[in-house]
């Protein structure tokens, strides 16, 4: 099973075989977009039911001893902008 960042790295690399070619793209190319397409949807879904669960759970309970929650929105924007360079 991939990881997000695995799976990440994987479509990438079968978005250039394909952006690349001056011809069909590879079964194999597709194959793996597949394995990381279907990899990043499930982690995606894990890491929604994350947020929703034991981090805002968490974050509740931060907030009620008068700490600071964890940001998790500045945290998305810094993963997205290190994944898009």
């Amino acid at each position: 099973m991939l990881g997000l960042g695995a799976a990440n790295q994987e479509l990438t690399s079968a978005l250039r075989v394909a952006e690349s070619s001056e011809r069909a793209t590879p079964a194999q190319a597709l194959a793996v977009y597949d394995q990381a397409r279907t990899a990043s949807s499930e982690r995606i879904i894990q890491w929604a039911a994350l947020k929703k669960g034991p981090i805002d759970t968490l974050n509740q309970q931060l907030k009620a001893q008068g700490l600071a929650p964890i940001a998790i929105a500045e945290i998305e924007r810094e993963v997205y902008e290190l994944m898009t360079r």
